[in-house]
């Protein structure tokens, strides 16, 4: 969870790439305008990702502060008691979703509070919708497991591992992470892949682990980016938005 402040405003405009975690996005003063991947508008002050599959640009206008919700994976049923699935690279505005929750955020994101005191708010705003989720312990190891082997575990030892029959397994990761668990391996493979280029390490020099050759890893990334290695490599790096994709990326803070 971040803030982001401009104090004479700021207009940003940047491209969304899955990351394998919901979040939630506020603003201050302004609106934020997504554009999906199949052109579809959503025009709001804050709003809800879903797990995505797919990229999406963001434009904002920012006239004071916005503040950026890291999710855990899990974290759509727990908050708001519905299946991850429905929100599969969707974006929704958090007033359609819960009414009583984004106006909470977006009176704390417009207040004089320090930003501090913002984010401690914030987290104890969260912490009353949610709600027990049985499932929790094998799907924070189901997460634990992808991690580790940077997405290239198989599915069969995967199900092993968690003591489930594969289709079981399947059913829990569509219900609280939102895709099967082929599709978020992919993802888990492509934020580790992405934080080595984050950390100054070259295509050229980069083998790809968990890839046939460059020419799957090359449709992986233009799945998932709409970009090619070389195009993505200088976008991420850009130094106007570096940071957003370093501190947002699934492997930042992770020690191996």
């Amino acid at each position: 969870m971040w803030i982001v402040e401009e104090e004479n405003g700021v207009e940003i405009e940047v491209n969304s790439f899955p990351v394998g975690y919901p979040f939630i996005n506020v603003i201050s003063s302004g609106k934020f305008i997504l554009k999906g991947y199949q052109n579809d508008i959503l025009e709001t002050n804050s709003y809800l990702v879903g797990q995505t599959l797919s990229p999406f640009s963001l434009y904002m206008k920012l006239i004071k502060r916005a503040i950026t919700i890291q999710l855990v994976p899990s974290a759509i049923p727990s908050i708001f008691g519905l299946s991850a699935h429905e929100f599969l690279d969707r974006r929704i505005s958090l007033a359609d979703l819960c009414p009583d929750l984004a106006h909470r955020l977006e009176d704390l994101i417009e207040s004089d509070l320090p930003s501090q005191e913002v984010l401690s708010r914030t987290d104890r705003y969260l912490s009353v919708y949610i709600k027990e989720n049985d499932d929790e312990p094998r799907i924070n190891r189901t997460i634990e497991l992808l991690i580790e082997t940077k997405g290239i575990l198989r599915m069969k030892e995967l199900a092993f591992e968690l003591n489930l029959s594969q289709r079981r397994m399947q059913q829990l990761l569509k219900e609280n992470i939102g895709i099967p668990g082929k599709s978020y391996a992919r993802i888990i493979k492509l934020q580790y892949h992405t934080f080595r280029l984050l950390q100054k390490e070259t295509i050229a020099d980069m083998v790809p682990e968990g890839y046939f050759d460059q020419s799957h890893f090359i449709h992986d990334l233009k799945g998932q980016t709409g970009m090619l290695p070389n195009a993505f490599n200088a976008y991420i790096n850009d130094p106007s938005k570096k940071k957003a994709y370093y501190f947002s990326n699934l492997y930042f803070g992770y020690k191996e």
